[in-house]
């Protein structure tokens, strides 16, 4: 199964580690983002799936800003969302075609 999120206009995300699902609240402001607190499904999975799963769920807590770049999101930390600055990225998604 494929990693992926959605969010929508109830402010809120969801989606799938690959292994587990997730779903939480979402604020926005502007370019800054919260996510969180994050439910998530309990399966176990194959050791990959899930040293997947913890990068993918450390990446969205610890996301403070977004970025979209044609069709791929990037989420940062830091102050930035550039990484010629401040901010690094911590997960970058593609949209699904």
């Amino acid at each position: 199964r494929q990693p992926g999120l959605t969010f929508d206009e109830s402010r809120s995300v969801a989606g799938s580690t690959g292994c587990n699902n997730f779903m939480g609240s979402c604020a926005l402001d502007g370019p800054e983002l919260e996510l969180g607190p994050l439910a998530t499904t309990m399966m176990m999975c194959q050791e990959a799936a899930m040293t997947q799963e913890r990068r993918i769920l450390n990446a969205l807590t610890n996301a403070r800003r977004w970025s979209i770049d044609e069709d791929r999101l990037t989420l940062w930390d830091g102050l930035s969302h550039s990484q010629d600055l401040d901010g690094s990225a911590l997960l970058v998604c593609a949209a699904a075609t």
